[in-house]
């Protein structure tokens, strides 16, 4: 691919920096476990929040908007349809070893966390992450509720 991109063809310019913000704007599937487990959170809290408001108001539940999704699954598909082949996409474009080396191989550690995490509850048992988050959003909302 990138041998077909011009950097002096303005679609090739605009088509190079959609991929890159695009990236940036998912980026957390690339980052260190840790670090893309509290992203995940925040994202996913925002979507609880807009589909309580949803229902709120008597609307259809938007998906992944309600609380009783399936987390995992829903992470890992996130993971494996729109940042792997996103970053993938920006290393064919790009050819950026380090990239491949960091940021592809952590997606790829990040999509077996989730498979993890699914196989777990899957044979009903507790999910750390689930355990974890409820903490965490418990601890927001006594926050939020003090401002």
């Amino acid at each position: 691919m990138a041998e077909n991109l011009n950097m002096k063809e303005e679609d090739d310019r605009m088509m190079s920096m959609s991929i890159c913000l695009k990236c940036a704007d998912v980026a957390h599937g690339g980052k260190e476990l840790d670090l893309h487990k509290r992203w995940s959170r925040r994202i996913l809290e925002e979507f609880f929040w807009q589909g309580d408001q949803e229902i709120e108001l008597g609307l259809p539940l938007s998906p992944l908007c309600d609380r009783k999704c399936n987390v995992a699954k829903s992470q890992q598909g996130f993971l494996n349809f729109i940042c792997k082949p996103l970053f993938d996409l920006f290393d064919k474009a790009f050819f950026d070893e380090n990239m491949r080396k960091t940021v592809s191989k952590q997606i790829e550690d990040n999509i077996k966390y989730w498979g993890d995490e699914m196989a777990k509850e899957e044979k009903g048992e507790k999910s750390l992450y689930m355990d974890e988050t409820a903490q965490i959003l418990d601890d927001i909302k006594t926050e939020a509720a003090q401002l």
